[in-house]
């Protein structure tokens, strides 16, 4: 039997879905532009750590570099360079130890002073031109000024070897040096002549004893 609907039946209605606002639609572009900035700054933060270890790495090597140079030499780092020494070091220190990196005779430039390449370049190392002749990682200058390059006086007791600096075309900085570079978000590393490396937090103090005060010149 066919039944008629009635005229008390009320039309079932469901909500109409509101199209997307304008307000949900900026909520949602400031969440995506957060996202994006705290994404670019974690990134950053990871790309600065990766740069501190490659340093680190970087310097461990080079001291690897001038301990073999040293059991070639007499037992002696490669001296910096110092053209009114008699008799002269007319070669820079990071060009005695190019051979021993396997880098060809231009990579470095001519001589005297040589372009921060390879392992002699720092990765977080900024304003330096690869093409010039500034470097970043510089001579304990303690140990140029007084000669004292024989190994077995600076494992004597722990000594600074290598420093970071800020970019200039020399070859050594001393106690009393402002180009101390805490680049790596606030620490400098520093290779030892026995090897290792120290990130150092805070400013390096020109009384430290690392610096070598004690070396003389009558320790050739």
């Amino acid at each position: 039997m066919f039944v008629f609907p009635s005229s008390n039946t009320r039309a079932v209605s469901f909500p109409k879905r509101s199209a997307f606002g304008l307000l949900e639609l900026l909520v949602s572009v400031a969440v995506i532009v957060i996202l994006l900035v705290l994404g670019i700054g974690y990134s950053g933060q990871i790309r600065q750590q990766a740069n501190a270890g490659n340093c680190v790495r970087h310097l461990r090597q080079v001291g690897a570099l001038a301990l073999a140079y040293a059991s070639d030499h007499q037992q002696q780092f490669p001296a910096v360079l110092n053209t009114v020494r008699n008799p002269p070091d007319s070669v820079a220190w990071m060009h005695k130890l190019r051979s021993y990196a396997g880098y060809n005779a231009r990579s470095m430039g001519a001589a005297p002073l040589p372009r921060a390449v390879g392992i002699f370049y720092c990765p977080s190392l900024s304003g330096a031109d690869r093409d010039g002749r500034r470097v970043g990682y510089f001579y304990n200058a303690q140990i140029s000024s007084t000669r004292s390059y024989r190994i077995t006086r600076l494992l004597s007791a722990p000594t600074f070897l290598i420093v970071e600096g800020s970019p200039a075309n020399i070859e050594a900085i001393g106690p009393n040096s402002n180009a101390i570079a805490y680049r790596h978000r606030g620490s400098a590393n520093v290779l030892f002549a026995d090897g290792h490396v120290v990130s150092y937090h805070s400013p390096i103090s020109k009384d430290a004893e690392e610096w070598g005060a004690r070396l003389s010149a009558d320790s050739l």
